[in-house]
């Protein structure tokens, strides 16, 4: 059986813990002040939709197809985006609080993570090269096997980040972000 095309369509702060969203593939689709925590999205596709100003907190994403998909001042915490389908997967984030949130192994690059709130994210062994952390708050966030080659750092903030298991090859830092690249070796830096 396959699932229910819905497409062109705007869900307003409806509460889908109380009214489940329907098990579909979503192609333009608005989501605005909606309820999804806890939700489970898994087998569910979102392509080209947007999520504006919605909690997604511990949403579930079993092979959950993302493609094009826009999240602007949402709530996400704790989301394991490692679980969603990799093929094609594509998504940008904006104003978004993303604390604990994992993209273990991932390969996005070029991701927009602007303005966002990325405390404790898991970026291990993700391949985030080109990707962008414009005005991102890094504090505690795990790079670890990482791929960041081209990476644009310049208006992050509390990341540390360690240069020797770490590709960092034309990622772009402020001199000011040296002591978050030498952290590990506990070097007093004066600038």
């Amino acid at each position: 059986m396959s699932k229910p095309f819905i497409e062109d369509q705007r869900f307003e702060a409806i509460d889908f813990e109380q009214q489940p969203l329907t098990l579909a593939s979503y192609e333009n689709c608005h989501f605005q002040g909606c309820l999804l925590t806890n939700a489970d999205l898994s087998g569910m596709s979102f392509i080209d939709c947007v999520f504006h100003s919605c909690d997604l907190s511990m949403a579930k994403l079993l092979g959950t197809v993302i493609q094009e998909t826009k999240f602007d001042s949402c709530k996400m915490l704790g989301l394991r985006f490692e679980d969603c389908n990799p093929l094609l997967l594509g998504f940008e984030f904006k104003s978004c609080q993303m604390n604990y949130t994992s993209f273990y192994q991932l390969k996005i690059p070029k991701t927009q993570f602007i303005d966002c709130q990325l405390r404790e994210a898991d970026f291990s062994q993700a391949k985030l090269s080109r990707a962008s952390f414009k005005g991102s708050d890094l504090g505690l966030a795990v790079f670890e096997r990482t791929l960041l080659e081209g990476t644009d750092f310049r208006e992050a903030s509390s990341f540390s980040i360690d240069p020797e298991i770490n590709e960092l090859t034309g990622a772009k830092f402020k001199i000011q972000d040296l002591p978050a690249l030498l952290s590990r070796h506990n070097l007093h830096l004066e600038i």
